[in-house]
């Protein structure tokens, strides 16, 4: 085969391989946005973990992991009434789960901590004087 003829398929097999390796899968994406998120990188997880959201290719177990990671991002940046929204949504996602009780005692310790971080007292709330 000649170089003038082999040309067209190597340049169809490279935009073909650079099209796959640009779909990635959401879990990998999510771990990653973990990865910062731990890494003290808590603004781009936080767009990371939104876009994953957004983008409705996250499993059930996938969206209540990523708002764990929310949760864990806004706590680190100071945005607490951010962090307890990700972190109730989260509850409400992995409560229906129960094969995947870590995850969902994950949500539930990183909203007690951050109860406890902010000084609430759930036996001084009004409802229970």
């Amino acid at each position: 085969m000649s170089y003038v003829k082999a040309y067209p398929l190597v340049l169809i097999a490279v935009v073909a391989a650079r099209l796959l390796s640009a779909q990635t899968d959401p879990q990998q994406d999510l771990a990653k946005a973990f990865a910062r998120e731990r890494d003290g990188r808590t603004a781009q997880a936080i767009v990371d973990v939104q876009a994953l959201l957004n983008s409705n290719s996250l499993s059930a177990l996938g969206a209540g992991k990523a708002g764990n990671i929310l949760g864990l991002a806004y706590e680190d940046e100071g945005n607490f009434p951010r962090a307890q929204q990700a972190y109730e949504q989260s509850i409400r996602i992995l409560e229906k789960l129960p094969s995947n009780i870590r995850d969902y005692a994950m949500a539930l310790d990183g909203l007690g901590g951050l109860y406890l971080a902010n000084g609430f007292n759930v036996m001084s709330a009004s409802r229970f004087q």
